[in-house]
């Protein structure tokens, strides 16, 4: 039976069987970190609540022995019971009514904190903590798990008490393996030669071609397993040589069969029911559920999940049917350092081993996460190469769709803003290269000479910085993809296959190792890659920078014009490099196996990405990678575990848990704003323009009314070469800041939903004083987060619906209509209106005084407004839909409502605010419009 002890508040007794199933569950909720296979990061961490939740429902929550009683018990008539009560009424009779109500409350609330046990305290401080961190990074939430699940077993007496405990001190002990794992290069290989040895065995189990990372080998996995493995070996009693053993066995068994299972998945997806496809349809309608599509959609993918069921079975039975100590502490079972050193484990478990293990917590989490110094490219020099399959030319008008794009045109625009400049190099000599600060080689092929690859190649060597951008393995005509020959000498080479993942632009799918060039990269919302890169072969000494864990190879490169993308058996399944790194010589090589950021069209949202990797290519003097603190990295961890087995209270992983997590959450935020990326649009202005920045920004910071989704119907992919056709720097801006705000000279906001805060609205206000030029196109409908901000500017959008307790009327829409907002007079006498598309129109309003109208719908009702506010504009238009790809311009270019008066409407209004000068559209028959009502033109 398990012993109480009276003087310890704790949960009541919990049985044996409900301790391993909440074991059970907390591992499972460690797991679903990232280890159990392709997930959403909303559904991941959905599942990871549930699941702590039910761990804490089971273990006892509200069966606490001292907890206090319901207030109504405590209120009611005097009694034995609640003599604490009548004493504390006493005690503050002779104050007012207002403070004795206060008073009885604090010093109530105080006792019953009082009775709370740490582990109670714990699970308080973790859920007021959580919310604040975030769950950007796996490592966090494996780390807010083990607090977790140091609270239960610290909650807990017995065998309950032993059992939890040692769950906590495996999670935490993976946790920091995972946290040297990120910037440990030798780790990371490690893991992935286990991956492949595991694939490799398991293809000659099964008879097939098994290539796999440790991803897809459940390698993070088994490593907890062992863990707890040898933690179970040290804490519970008994016989354990034959459960040992028959553990083992199982755990290979099962995880042989899951490997079969993974490499007979292909022939599993080709024997389900075939589901017919349904032609798109305007509105779509989602198909009917299948069965057979829904497996589809698991398979490989979530194959990993099963895998994480099955141990954590196993598990849960060996943790069950085992002998744990029945003790309040488990400390007595813990390893000590030695006989030899009586004083020095006496220290340890005393004061003085509480502030190692604090002070060891915190120096891991600076040595791993925080980045010293910044990335900058002001005054340096980069040069790129003109020839190859390159073309720098940028988005020109009378030129729609994604073929008008270009490829890297925009780029040295980009440079600028930051302060470098981009060089494009036709002949590379050895004076052009000694005033470079970095190389950038873009998609080379054999164009590219020997002498000229020979002359780069010793820049490199002599300290030089040389990005090269890959492709998959093209040939046109005489040009042949060159990457290889130009990365002969290092131990990075480019594969010949396309690197497909699962989602669109590696979504939800992507490892991020510590660099400066990672440091803003979310998990959840990244656009740098577009999915028809390359993956990339490293060898000893080079390392990963990003890696594609949800994916697959497709060897060669008919996949990009037959559109077929499918895996097969024999394929290289997950944990494809995209992003490496080397130094050589005395100078550094990195390897992206996919430019999309680097392009106009990526450019715009991925831009982030692409100045941190260009920053730190010409800069990068924090270097977190560095060997000395990679092995200092590794000195603190081991301090840091062996310090954690000599002191395995729960209270003490508690602490070490949340210190680090804390640290990590901290760094972020701090290595982020360290090699933040701030174009500066005033960088690119002349002394012909109007304007005091050339950079547009695309807010993307309030739920805005469009899709992420490449060139969707409801995407901006049009309204952002639009920007470019009129000679400005096009970006995307997730967060909106005064810093950013500052450098540039247009901000466009597409009917937020969001509601814009005070300080943000005064960040728009200013920046439309010092004139800036603020354009926001939002309906009645999704009205109300642009509502406070249009009301500083003396303008409104009626909201709609109106509440029945309003005193407004419900504005009349006006639809998919056409209007009027130029009338041309040709010297020979014609005149000629100019139209406009609106794809549901609504009016605008003033507040106040009347600004200039741009376009008059139904009823001579404003469309479109325009106002001088200080020295900028404030330009409003009644539609949610008006700048979003299905009414500005569509993928292959084809004619909107049968031709581009939006576009033309859109460079004359950039037109006249930009650079003050009126442009006129062509007046050809097929460009003048006639409305479908009658209207007067503004």
């Amino acid at each position: 039976m398990e012993r109480d002890n009276v003087n310890r508040p704790a949960f009541g007794p919990v049985r044996i069987s409900e301790a391993a199933v909440a074991s059970v569950l907390v591992l499972a909720a460690c797991w679903a970190s990232g280890t159990t296979g392709l997930m959403t990061e909303t559904l991941r961490i959905v599942g990871t609540w549930l699941l702590l939740g039910t761990a804490v429902l089971l273990t006892g929550i509200g069966r606490m022995t001292v907890m206090p009683r319901p207030f109504w018990q405590r209120l009611g008539p005097s009694s034995e019971s609640n003599r604490g009560v009548q004493a504390d009424r006493s005690r503050i009779r002779q104050n007012s009514e207002c403070s004795r109500a206060t008073e009885f409350w604090r010093i109530r609330l105080r006792k019953s904190f009082k009775a709370l046990p740490f582990g109670a305290w714990g699970l308080l401080i973790l859920l007021l903590v959580l919310p604040h961190t975030g769950w950007t990074d796996a490592r966090h939430e494996i780390l807010l798990v083990a607090a977790f699940a140091a609270c239960l077993a610290d909650s807990h007496r017995g065998a309950a008490r032993s059992m939890l405990s040692s769950v906590a001190s495996g999670i935490l002990l993976w946790a920091i393996l995972a946290i040297v794992s990120r910037s440990n290069t030798a780790i990371w290989r490690l893991t992935e030669h286990c991956g492949l040895w595991m694939g490799d065995v398991a293809g000659r189990f099964s008879g097939t071609q098994l290539s796999i990372g440790s991803s897809f080998g459940a390698v993070p996995l088994l490593m907890l397993l062992a863990i707890l493995y040898a933690l179970w070996l040290k804490t519970a009693s008994g016989r354990r040589l034959g459960r040992a053993v028959l553990a083992i066995v199982l755990v290979v068994g099962a995880h042989l069969g899951y490997l079969h299972l993974l490499a007979r998945s292909p022939d599993l997806i080709a024997a389900l029911p075939e589901v017919a496809e349904r032609p798109f349809e305007h509105p779509y309608t989602p198909p009917p559920w299948a069965w057979s599509a829904a497996v589809n959609t698991l398979l490989p993918w979530n194959l990993p999940l099963l895998a994480a069921i099955v141990h954590s079975s196993l598990l849960g039975l060996l943790f069950r049917w085992s002998r744990w100590p029945i003790h309040d502490t488990t400390d007595q079972h813990a390893p000590k350092i030695g006989d030899c050193c009586p004083r020095m484990n006496s220290w340890l478990r005393g004061t003085g081993g509480m502030v190692v293990l604090i002070v060891l917590a915190v120096t891991v989490t600076l040595v791993s996460d925080l980045a010293w110094g910044r990335s900058d490219l002001a005054g340096k020099v980069i040069l790129a190469n003109g020839q190859g399959r390159v073309d720098w030319r940028q988005p020109v008008h009378d030129r729609y769709g994604r073929q008008s794009a270009g490829m890297f045109g925009m780029l040295p625009e980009f440079v600028q803003s930051l302060g470098g400049e981009l060089r494009i190099v036709q002949r590379w000599d050895e004076n052009e290269l000694s005033e470079a600060d970095a190389v950038v080689l873009l998609h080379p092929t054999n164009e590219l000479s020997a002498a000229c690859r020979e002359h780069i190649l010793a820049y490199v060597q002599r300290g030089g910085r040389l990005l090269v951008v890959a492709e998959p393995h093209l040939r046109q005509g005489d040009a042949v993809s060159d990457h290889n020959e130009v990365l002969a000498g290092t131990s990075i080479s480019v594969r010949r296959d396309v690197a497909v993942p699962m989602t669109s632009g590696w979504q939800h799918a992507l490892q991020v190792t510590s660099h400066p060039a990672t440091a803003n990269i979310h998990r959840r919302l990244n656009h740098h890659f577009s999915g028809i890169g390359s993956s990339l072969e490293l060898r000893w000494p080079a390392r990963p920078v990003l890696i594609g864990r949800w994916g697959w190879s497709d060897p060669g490169s008919d996949s990009l014009f037959t559109g077929v993308q499918r895996w097969e058996i024999g394929e290289r399944l997950g944990d494809l490099v995209l992003v490496a790194e080397q130094s050589w010589g005395r100078g550094r090589v990195l390897v992206i196996g996919d430019g999309h950021s680097l392009t106009n069209e990526g450019g715009f949202r991925g831009y982030w990405f692409a100045g941190s990797l260009l920053a730190y290519l010409v800069d990068g003097t924090s270097d977190r990678l560095a060997w000395g603190r990679q092995i200092l990295l590794l000195v603190l961890a081991l301090g840091l575990i062996v310090a954690l087995l000599t002191r395995s209270q729960p209270g003490c992983q508690w602490m070490v848990a949340t210190v680090l997590a804390l640290g990590i959450a901290i760094w972020q935020p701090i290595n982020a704003h360290a090699t933040r990326i701030v174009p500066d649009g005033r960088l690119l202005v002349d002394d012909r323009d109007r304007i005091a920045s050339r950079l547009a920004y695309v807010g993307g910071s309030h739920a805005e009314a469009y899709s992420d989704a490449t060139w969707s119907i409801d995407g901006i992919e049009g309204l952002a070469l639009t920007l470019m056709r009129n000679d400005l720097l096009a970006l995307h801006l997730p967060r909106l800041t005064r810093e950013h705000l500052s450098a540039a000279g247009v901000y466009i906001s597409l009917a937020p939903s969001r509601t814009f805060s005070t300080a943000e609205r005064r960040m728009l206000v200013d920046f439309v004083k010092r004139g800036g030029i603020l354009i926001c196109t939002v309906g009645a409908e999704e009205s109300r987060g642009s509502r406070a901000l249009l009301a500083d500017f003396g303008i409104r959008v009626p909201p709609s619906p109106v509440p029945t307790v309003s005193t407004d009327f419900e504005p009349e829409p006006m639809g998919r209509t056409r209007a009027l907002y130029l009338r041309v007079e040709q010297p020979d006498g014609a005149v000629h209106d100019l139209g406009v598309n609106f794809f549901a129109g609504w009016p605008v309003e003033w507040i106040g005084d009347q600004g200039e109208v741009m376009v008059y719908g139904h009823g001579e009702r404003p469309l479109a407004v325009r106002r001088s506010f200080g020295q900028g504009k404030v330009v409003v238009i009644g539609d949610s839909g008006f700048a979003l790809n299905k009414n500005l311009e569509h993928f292959g270019g084809e004619p909107v409502q049968g031709g581009y008066e939006n576009a033309h409407f859109w460079r004359w209004l950039l037109t006249d605010l930009v650079d003050g000068q009126l442009w006129l559209p062509p007046l050809e028959s097929e460009n003048v419009m006639t409305p479908n009502f009658e209207q007067e033109v503004p």
